[in-house]
């Protein structure tokens, strides 16, 4: 996602608010899922303040090999890469405070901010290509834009094991009885109770225990009739076979250890720390009766709404190495370069509904668990019925409770 920073991607004869490359980067902003973490200059010479330094870090990676020209032998690019490093700098102060950032070091400021600015002028052509009707989404300087590919990373948390193996051999009548009959045009799962509020899995890559016990929690609701929240810490901290707590996991492991123990923890007796621990064993624990897990069909978008549609909320895992994924806010998250692969899929969320937009099309509402400032109030509308975008489709499951 992060391919080599150089960081004075100019031309000469645009100006700034036509850039159309990244200023940390001499590939294209639908690109940054190849961008990499840039390990700049450990000494801090000539580093007088802030600006300067970054300024200078830009300048200075500038190179003609790279294909670029020197901004200290063309006054205007200069006065571009000035400006946008002053409002940058503004931004910053204004990000930090608004987020309340505190880092540890001069170093890790600058590293931050570096992928702050990187994050600002991509957020801009972005916007920019929602407000001109080129694009279905628009993104935001949420609380993730200061992050480094490699932290962005630690949040997307599902592992894929390299194979598809089912509980069951063939899918529950319960399920298969609706795969050729009417289906409403659009359904929330929110509104009929079998949703919790979202939560925030913090810097821990347990998305795979958030998603499972999302759809866990709707099941048990359509079974029992009540909505209750249930424990991620406990699959954190419990659930290892498959599973590396806050280092990812996969969503039908999770299913297997809550069949395998007859139940699971409320968050109230089990609450979320947002690291693991040791199993707490003796926490007290519902029962709940798992026969199986259905694996929709890989890939198959009719199937996964017919599975929204009469059962529920629905465990997914989609690709997300992307900024716009990262920085969304709103509107219909479509990318082409977003992946449908298996090998592909790095994040777990939670289907819990579909709809239409008049403007954007067919989209799945997507739950997901980095809190509730992110996006749609934790929610994002992803692209459906656009080639299974994102590998929303390919692999999804859900459990099924007695």
């Amino acid at each position: 996602m992060f391919a080599k920073i150089a960081a004075g991607c100019l031309l000469v004869a645009l100006v700034w608010f036509t850039l159309t490359c990244d200023i940390l980067s001499y590939k294209s902003y639908k690109r940054w899922k190849e961008m990499r973490d840039y390990e700049h200059e450990k000494s801090s010479a000539g580093w007088i303040e802030n600006e300067k330094w970054l300024f200078d870090h830009i300048a200075s990676n500038a190179t003609e090999n790279q294909g670029f020209m020197k901004p200290k032998r063309f006054p205007k690019v200069r006065a571009v890469l000035k400006q946008i490093v002053d409002t940058g700098m503004k931004d910053w102060k204004v990000f930090k405070a608004k987020h309340r950032k505190n880092y540890t070091s001069v170093e890790r400021e600058r590293e931050r901010m570096l992928s702050f600015i990187n994050a600002e002028q991509y957020s801009k052509v972005q916007n920019e290509a929602f407000e001109h009707h080129n694009s279905s989404y628009k993104v935001e300087l949420n609380d993730l834009a200061d992050l480094s590919f490699s932290e962005y990373k630690k949040l997307n948390g599902f592992r894929y094991t390299g194979s598809r193996v089912r509980r069951s051999v063939s899918y529950p009548p319960s399920f298969m009885e609706f795969m050729n009959s009417p289906l409403p045009d659009a359904i929330d799962w929110r509104e009929h109770g079998y949703v919790t509020d979202v939560k925030d899995q913090g810097n821990c890559g347990s998305c795979w225990a958030f998603s499972a016990i999302g759809s866990l929690e709707g099941q048990y609701k359509r079974r029992k009739g009540n909505l209750i929240t249930f424990s991620e810490q406990n699959l954190v901290d419990c659930s290892r076979k498959k599973n590396d707590g806050c280092d990812g996991g996969f969503v039908n492991a999770a299913f297997q250890h809550i069949m395998d123990n007859r139940g699971i923890s409320a968050e109230e007796t089990y609450p979320y720390r947002g690291k693991q621990r040791s199993c707490l064993i003796g926490r007290s624990k519902i029962k709940i009766t798992v026969t199986e897990y259905v694996e929709i069909p890989a890939g198959d978008e009719k199937a996964l709404k017919v599975a929204v549609a009469t059962m529920g909320p629905i465990s997914v895992a989609i690709d997300t190495d992307h900024m716009g994924f990262m920085l969304y806010k709103e509107g219909v998250f479509y990318d082409k370069d977003c992946s449908s692969s298996l090998r592909k899929l790095d994040h777990a969320v939670l289907v819990v509904g579909y709809g239409t937009d008049e403007e954007f099309g067919d989209y799945w509402i997507v739950k997901n668990s980095w809190g509730d400032d992110w996006g749609m109030h934790g929610y994002i509308k992803m692209a459906r019925n656009r080639n299974n975008n994102c590998g929303i489709a390919s692999e999804a499951s859900y459990p099924v409770i007695l």
